[in-house]
């Protein structure tokens, strides 16, 4: 076997794998998320995927709101769009102060819900949180 068609086998192999997790991400749980499911008083995330990208919501007591997604490239499963600082408080009703908090339990949420057993992790920027597996 040449080295050239040992290659192309192996990008073959690799494509597939990714486009195997892409899909698998975001469709083995579609329903609310819950941090302690004894608990519903808890943050939780929950998805409506579309194709390559789709919606999570957040809910809590101190409110709710709902984020653009769509699937990355590389080693970034996902990129979620969050609103940024000065729009914060408009678009979720929460305080400006719990932004980074908030925006980490999703982070967190969603990595344990949506990546392969749990092992993963997010980047919370300043527009967006990057989704790793």
């Amino acid at each position: 076997m040449t080295t050239l068609l040992r290659e192309n086998i192996w990008l073959v192999l690799l494509g597939s794998l990714a486009v195997y997790y892409l899909l698998k991400f975001f469709t083995a749980k579609m329903t609310p998320t819950h941090t302690d499911h004894s608990d519903p008083n808890q943050p939780a995330v929950s998805f409506q995927q579309d194709g390559r990208s789709g919606r999570v919501g957040y809910t809590s007591k101190e409110g709710s709101f709902d984020m653009y997604f769509e699937f990355g490239g590389d080693d970034v499963l996902a990129i979620i769009d969050v609103p940024e600082p000065q729009h914060w408080v408009a678009k979720t009703g929460i305080p400006l102060e719990r932004r980074d908090q908030v925006l980490a339990t999703i982070g967190r949420l969603v990595v344990e819900s949506q990546t392969h057993s749990g092992i993963g992790s997010f980047e919370v920027q300043k527009a967006c949180i990057l989704i790793r597996g």
